[in-house]
């Protein structure tokens, strides 16, 4: 989640089923029992909950009680320092989406999964063929997808990038 101050957070009281919203600065409980399942981290005040269905709606702080997308989506990442995030609705393709779940930018059918992006702007994605590759917010290919293993983590814009060796067993 980068350097982001979480305000934040989703607890479960003691003796409720639900799951409620605490406010980290005051300790105030500013949202009671009103999730069954538990909320994502709250990025900039936006966070996503599974719905009855099993996909997933988006949330402000500011209103819990209706989400902010029209459509659920079948898969999300948390949102980053950025307030972007990566969904999938279902039967679509991965879209990048801003705190008011618009698409910024779709990406090609053939990227399958796709990571939260990393502070150097690249998110490490899988293809059809379940090969690794490294992509940027544009959607724009950084590194092909040729390889079983990537880390792009690293504080100084490395990426580590490896293939297996099915002789080796490795």
């Amino acid at each position: 989640w980068g350097n982001t101050v979480k305000k934040y957070a989703a607890v479960k009281l003691v003796d409720s089923k639900m799951w409620s919203i605490v406010d980290l600065e005051s300790g105030e409980l500013i949202y009671k029992d009103e999730f069954s399942h538990e909320p994502s981290a709250i990025v900039g005040g936006v966070f996503y909950v599974v719905n009855d269905e099993g996909l997933y709606d988006v949330y402000n702080i500011s209103d819990v009680k209706k989400p902010i997308n029209k459509e659920p989506y079948k898969s999300i990442t948390i949102f980053d320092d950025q307030g972007e995030a990566l969904a999938v609705k279902p039967g679509g393709c991965i879209t990048l989406i801003n705190k008011k779940c618009k698409v910024v930018k779709e990406f090609k059918p053939e990227i399958k999964e796709c990571n939260t992006f990393e502070k150097n702007g690249t998110a490490i994605y899988l293809d059809i063929s379940n090969k690794m590759g490294l992509i940027n917010r544009d959607g724009k290919i950084i590194i092909k997808a040729n390889y079983d293993i990537i880390d792009n983590s690293g504080e100084d814009d490395e990426i580590i990038v490896g293939k297996r060796d099915k002789d080796k067993g490795v």
